[in-house]
């Protein structure tokens, strides 16, 4: 069987509305969703001995705090969506023939047949579709895989984000490259 691998790859973020502030408690609250954490120990060093850190020490901090919340969020959704996507792959008792092949930074990499890829030969001879509910009224569509894999994406990622509609790039190729 011919199979293609999808790359899905999420935009980048520019607006924040976040507090960085990391000195009450020694740590920073990723999202508030899933109450994830990122810990910073010369902060809570310096809370344990009671003194205040250094210079250098609290602006190596400062920028990490800054940065952190980016790529942390990017994390939590990615790895939420690759939740979503092999279980409904599962249920639709699509799984082998489709699944997640990898995850690179940004990106997620599926392996998907020719007929569900929404553009080939293939798929216009024989389309085999996805079920999927949308959001609105709980309406069933049939989609194909990489349809299904943007959308999907762009939901997770948009419960992360409050101020920013997160947009998803999706290309199909037969082989995956950077």
């Amino acid at each position: 069987m011919v199979e293609k691998n999808v790359r899905f790859a999420i935009g980048k973020y520019n607006t924040w509305n976040y507090k960085w502030d990391i000195r009450p408690n020694g740590y920073l609250i990723l999202n508030e969703r899933t109450n994830s954490r990122v810990w910073f120990p010369n902060i809570l060093q310096s809370m344990r001995e009671n003194s205040a850190p250094g210079y250098s020490e609290y602006e190596d901090a400062d920028g990490q705090a800054r940065n952190i919340p980016i790529s942390g969020t990017q994390a939590d959704g990615i790895k939420e969506a690759m939740v979503e996507i092999h279980k409904t792959f599962e249920e639709q008792g699509l799984f082998p023939h489709c699944k997640i092949l990898k995850q690179v930074h940004d990106e997620i990499v599926v392996k998907q047949p020719l007929n569900m890829d929404g553009k080939s030969n293939e798929w216009k001879a024989n389309p085999v579709y996805m079920k999927f509910t949308g959001e609105q009224l709980g309406i069933v569509k049939l989609v194909s895989v990489p349809d299904f894999v943007n959308f999907t994406m762009s939901k997770v990622m948009n419960r992360y984000l409050k101020n920013v509609k997160m947009g998803v790039d999706t290309t199909v190729k037969l082989t995956w490259t950077k």
